[in-house]
């Protein structure tokens, strides 16, 4: 069994990159300009 833990702010870039593969695989052509935005 795998641990489990709450994301920190240091998780940010990670968080955000993983988000975005989930918009990717059901709208490919989704604009990811916002990401640095919200860094």
């Amino acid at each position: 069994m795998s641990l489990v833990r709450r994301a920190v702010p240091e998780d940010a870039e990670e968080v955000l990159r993983l988000r975005q593969v989930m918009i990717a695989s059901v709208t490919p052509d989704a604009p990811t300009d916002w990401q640095a935005g919200s860094l």
